[in-house]
């Protein structure tokens, strides 16, 4: 088991104004997650894993919170040192129209990034996110940094 939370800044948008104006807009989203995770096989040098999370979700480009239900898979291998790059894909269903008990299909996701052991109980993520849409067609990228902690 796990709690995780990170800060993602999307992608600027480009939204047009007045005369043609062009203007960069950055949001703030945070995110709380719990999960838990198992190794599933090791290939080579390569831990593949599953698991899934229940994230709480607030910020600037929600209109209501959210939660959502996230199955995930994954590959990681050790750099023999705290360094583990990681990849991995996953889905998401989300509550409805800030509604926790009313969920359907939201998205898609695949992460490439690394996790520094802190200690043996705590992890600092840092990664590159794709965001997608049900059908897994890109939607937005976003630069994540997490914080975990294994109970």
């Amino acid at each position: 088991f796990f709690f995780h939370a990170h800060a993602a800044t999307p992608d600027a948008q480009e939204s047009r104004g007045l005369g043609d104006v062009y203007k960069r807009q950055t949001n703030t989203d945070w995110r709380y997650t719990a999960g838990a995770d198992k190794d599933l096989a090791t290939v080579g040098s390569f831990n593949v894993y599953g698991g899934g999370d229940i994230h709480y979700t607030t910020g600037d480009t929600l209109s209501k919170d959210e939660m959502r239900l996230s199955p995930f898979v994954g590959a990681e291998t050790s750099m023999g040192t705290n360094l583990t790059p990681f990849v991995e894909v996953g889905y998401d269903w989300k509550s409805l129209e800030g509604d926790f008990t009313d969920f359907d299909r939201a998205d898609s996701y695949a992460s490439v990034g690394t996790s520094i052991a802190l200690s043996e109980t705590s992890s600092l993520k840092i990664a590159v996110n794709r965001e997608m849409d049900k059908e897994w067609d890109a939607t937005d990228t976003e630069a994540s940094l997490g914080f975990t902690v294994k109970f």
